[in-house]
């Protein structure tokens, strides 16, 4: 959501990949599956979610609704450390 299917970021350039729940395919050309990415580690995965907060779709593409604190897009993964 983030990015808004712009694909490099206007907004951050300095981000790398986005990411997916459970998709079988994106948009973007550097598209990570979170589950598939988080496999391989020995620990066992809690909760992966996707938290969008007052993100309003009816507004322009153009505009970064994170960047002044009035929404947020993001997906939390919490991973638990093998013993």
């Amino acid at each position: 959501m983030y990015e808004q299917g712009v694909w490099p970021p206007r907004f951050n350039t300095d981000h790398k990949f986005t990411f997916t729940i459970y998709k079988r395919g994106s948009w973007s050309p550097v598209s990570l599956n979170l589950p598939e990415y988080l496999a391989p580690l020995e620990g066992e995965i809690i909760k992966i979610e996707r938290i969008v907060e007052n993100f309003r779709d009816d507004l322009p593409k153009d505009v970064d609704q994170t960047s002044a604190w009035i929404a947020e897009s993001c997906i939390e993964a919490i991973v638990r450390k093998p013993k």
